[in-house]
């Protein structure tokens, strides 16, 4: 059992760091001009500096999966990297963004608003987000094909568009993004964005991270 929970550990220990030192969201958005994409590469050195400080404090923890009756240390650290990797259904305060178009309900939000709109999100302080039902990550890949907005290969569907976010200050959140550029942008582009303080639930990510270097180890006979 010891080896399984270790093997599950590192495999959840890569998955964070997959996460964490990729992009943002894949493919920068078109709209950002050299200030906010400063802003947002600023914003990923600091979370890479997090990082590095959370590899450290997680390598002292896989330690104690070798010691006798380390188990309740071992699920400890195991349900902490899941929640760390977005594995985790995150229930709380938060902010329920909703985009709309007054004139056409039909349409799409363009995947490169969805994108500003997100990253300004998590500048504002947002801890997690999901679009509907898809859980986003660093990794999370939004494009258009056949005029449908794709949110890791889902539709985000048409307009309106929810998009639910978790933040430890939901009201200083709130104001941040009603004041950043994507709310700037969406109102030029002829969108409505409404932002609404309530308890909300962000699904965990239920895909799979893409791993070369790290694999669960398997149980091993006694």
């Amino acid at each position: 059992m010891k080896h399984v929970l270790i093997g599950t550990a590192v495999f959840l220990f890569t998955a964070v760091c997959s996460h964490a030192l990729g992009s943002s969201l894949t493919s920068s958005p078109a709209y950002e001009d050299e200030g906010s994409l400063q802003q947002l590469l600023l914003y990923e050195a600091e979370r890479q500096e997090e990082l590095l400080a959370e590899a450290a404090m997680l390598e002292r923890r896989l330690a104690l999966l070798d010691e006798p009756d380390s188990t309740p240390a071992a699920d400890s650290a195991v349900k902490r990297l899941e929640a760390a990797a977005s594995l985790t259904e995150i229930s709380g305060d938060g902010i329920v963004l909703t985009v709309f178009d007054p004139n056409d309900e039909g349409i799409h939000l363009p995947p490169d608003l969805l994108r500003l709109l997100l990253n300004d999100s998590f500048q504002a302080g947002a801890e997690a987000a999901s679009v509907g039902q898809e859980r986003i990550t660093a990794r999370t890949s939004i494009r258009e094909v056949n005029g449908r907005t794709l949110v890791d290969g889902h539709s985000a569907g048409s307009l309106p568009v929810a998009i639910s976010l978790t933040a430890p200050s939901p009201e200083l959140a709130k104001d941040r993004i009603n004041a950043s550029e994507a709310a700037m942008l969406l109102k030029s582009e002829g969108f409505e964005l409404t932002l609404e303080l309530k308890q909300v639930d962000v699904p965990g990510f239920d895909g799979s991270y893409r791993l070369q270097t790290a694999e669960p180890a398997e149980e091993e006979d006694e």
